[in-house]
């Protein structure tokens, strides 16, 4: 039986927008580009993080939930305090950030885990983002090459290097 966990209040998705969703441990969450991302605890109704930004493309890696082409800045990734999702502001004490990806142009069109890193997309190039703790707690760097992703849609998450998924 299908149960309607949206949000009470109305959503701005345009007709072609595109619905992007993430999980980590027992919550889901949800991004259009056009609202507040958010999220739903054990599978209960969701609704508007407080801080969040509007994103297009979110993504989780460990402890940390990202979001990415946010209204605020389509080449910018920003990230939610380690272990939790509500603490947006930046901030040492709880390893909240953000970033923006300058060193090639346009905005982030993909973001996938791979192992404990993540790896963001634009149109013609790629970053590693990796871990690093404060003071800068995740430090992207450009891939060489032109290589990227049109959007989320085309890059799938495999996992690690060290362990492929063999179709």
């Amino acid at each position: 039986i299908w149960a309607d966990v949206s949000r009470s209040l109305t959503y701005n998705t345009a007709a072609t927008g595109r619905w992007r969703f993430a999980v980590q441990n027992n919550v889901a969450f949800a991004a259009n580009g056009a609202d507040t991302v958010q999220a739903s605890v054990s599978s209960g109704p969701f609704s508007d993080i407080g801080g969040a930004p509007i994103a297009g493309i979110i993504e989780t890696v460990g402890a940390f939930f990202f979001a990415a082409n946010t209204s605020t800045f389509s080449n910018g990734i920003q990230w939610a305090g380690v272990n939790g999702y509500t603490s947006w502001t930046s901030s040492i004490n709880t390893q909240a950030g953000n970033t923006t990806l300058t060193s090639t142009p346009g905005p982030i069109t993909a973001a996938r885990r791979f192992g404990n890193a993540l790896v963001v997309y634009k149109k013609d190039s790629m970053y590693l983002g990796i871990y690093s703790g404060p003071p800068n707690i995740w430090d992207f760097n450009l891939i060489p090459g032109n290589v990227g992703a049109m959007s989320q849609e085309v890059v799938v998450n495999i996992g690690t290097a060290d362990n492929p998924r063999h179709l």
